[in-house]
């Protein structure tokens, strides 16, 4: 008899297609922290765990598509965790700061760019290329005229793009070879291309 039995699943805590983080946004830290299960919302140490753990998660799944920006956000959040553990910030400061970076870990803030830094591929462009405003452009532009369609499943297609972002580089006489292939891997991620 090498059976297992267990009891049906039970639902702890319904948030439906809305994650924690966007529920701290949506409705501020204690309301969303009052929609954790009851054994972790009357915990303050597991509260805190679960919104870390949260974030952390939020920032690795983002961090190819921006890791300059995500690389902050990531030290916030190791800062943040710091303070927790040293107990250096009371418990509803610490829940402030936790509502900050969520907001800046959601996709679609605001963030403070040049005005013609205005969509997602420019900004990670911006963010991981010295924050030059015309070298950002300059890269925006040249992929999406040099990219064909389905650029990502032919690898002759691929070299167009990496040979473009070379040109550019180029162009703006810089020339490095890491810096490339890490711009490179940067757009294959970038959806808009």
């Amino acid at each position: 008899d090498m059976y297992l039995m267990s009891d049906p699943s039970r639902v702890l805590s319904d948030f439906g297609d809305t994650s924690l983080l966007e529920l701290i946004v949506k409705n501020g830290v204690k309301e969303a922290s009052n929609s954790l299960p009851y054994n972790i919302k009357n915990n303050p140490t597991a509260v805190n765990e679960t919104i870390e753990n949260n974030m952390r998660k939020a920032i690795i799944e983002q961090m190819p598509t921006n890791p300059a920006y995500f690389e902050k956000m990531s030290a916030l959040l190791l800062e943040l965790v710091r303070l927790r553990k040293d107990g250096t910030l009371k418990y509803e400061n610490l829940l402030k700061q936790y509502q900050e970076l969520a907001i800046k870990l959601q996709p679609d803030t605001k963030k403070a760019y040049p005005i013609a830094i205005n969509t997602k591929p420019r900004q990670a462009l911006y963010d991981n290329l010295w924050q030059d405003e015309k070298l950002a452009i300059a890269m925006d532009n040249y992929i999406r005229e040099e990219k064909d369609d389905d650029w990502r499943k032919m690898e002759i297609k691929k070299k167009k793009v990496k040979r473009a972002i070379r040109r550019v580089f180029e162009q703006f006489n810089r020339d490095d070879d890491a810096k490339i292939n890490e711009i490179f891997t940067l757009v294959v991620n970038q959806h808009e291309y």
